[in-house]
């Protein structure tokens, strides 16, 4: 399911924008999030099964490849590899965090654990689409200038 989506996100990122395929992943993903901890609190075992390969799909629409490609469209060229090693770290720093901590905090909270990452995905998607430019066809510049009102001294 990865790999489909991950070609048919190639193919949506130039026609629907990065911004917009975000805002559609991070949503879906919070929703399939909220329906696997509703479907394994209720021992829904189809239904826990789709919302997983609902979340992996809208994963690999969005989430999944678009915060690596809008980096260098957002960043002035000088600060690309600066900002992504960065945006890198700190995704390898949370993914060892939640996979280190995850299994107790299941432990606690059985299947209810999975209302966090919606809830956190929630929040992503507000925080996404108050901040977040759309950067299709637009150059760093114009991207600045849209999301800030100045343009970039480069």
């Amino acid at each position: 399911m990865n790999a489909i989506m991950t070609v048919v996100s190639a193919y949506l990122i130039d026609k629907s924008g990065r911004r917009t395929l975000l805002l559609y992943s991070m949503s879906l993903m919070s929703l399939a999030s909220a329906v696997l901890a509703f479907s394994i609190t209720y021992d829904l075992a189809l239904l826990s099964s789709l919302s997983i390969i609902g979340f992996v799909a809208t994963f690999a629409i969005g989430l999944g490849p678009i915060p690596f490609l809008i980096i260098p469209e957002i960043v002035d060229t000088h600060s690309v590899a600066t900002a992504s090693s960065l945006g890198l770290s700190i995704n390898w720093i949370c993914n060892f965090l939640v996979s280190s901590l995850f299994l107790e905090v299941r432990e606690i909270l059985g299947g209810k654990v999975f209302y966090i990452f919606a809830t956190y995905l929630f929040v992503a998607y507000i925080i996404g689409n108050r901040i977040l430019p759309e950067t299709k066809a637009k150059t760093v510049e114009e991207v600045w200038h849209d999301w800030s009102g100045k343009y970039v001294k480069t």
